[in-house]
């Protein structure tokens, strides 16, 4: 061995970015987790699936539609990481209340 730490301070540590974000939408379809995480328009999120730059759990998907649920990791090119940690049911306008963790790029 060449080097050897000689205490714990010298070893390296994955640093852990994920921002916990609670919010709502229309319905749980990639583009709008996508716009919702990375506060994109539903257009804009589509776009960006349609592109190829949008993978969910490491498949890349070209369908905008494709239905998200829990522990779903999305990557999106440039943009970053977003991970559904929760499903809480729907708000009185029907709407999908969710948790997702997400990290930037």
């Amino acid at each position: 061995n060449k080097w050897v730490p000689d205490d714990s301070t010298a070893v390296l540590h994955p640093q852990e970015d994920w921002v916990e974000l609670a919010t709502t939408v229309s319905s749980l379809r990639l583009d709008a987790v996508v716009a919702a995480g990375f506060n994109y328009s539903r257009n804009r999120a589509k776009q960006l699936v349609e592109h190829g730059l949008v993978r969910l759990n490491w498949e890349t998907i070209t369908r905008p539609d494709e239905l998200v649920v829990k522990h779903d990791l999305i990557s999106v090119r440039h943009g970053g990481r977003i991970r559904v940690d929760a499903d809480n049911g729907l708000t009185r306008k029907n709407k999908e209340k969710i948790v997702l963790s997400v990290v930037h790029a």
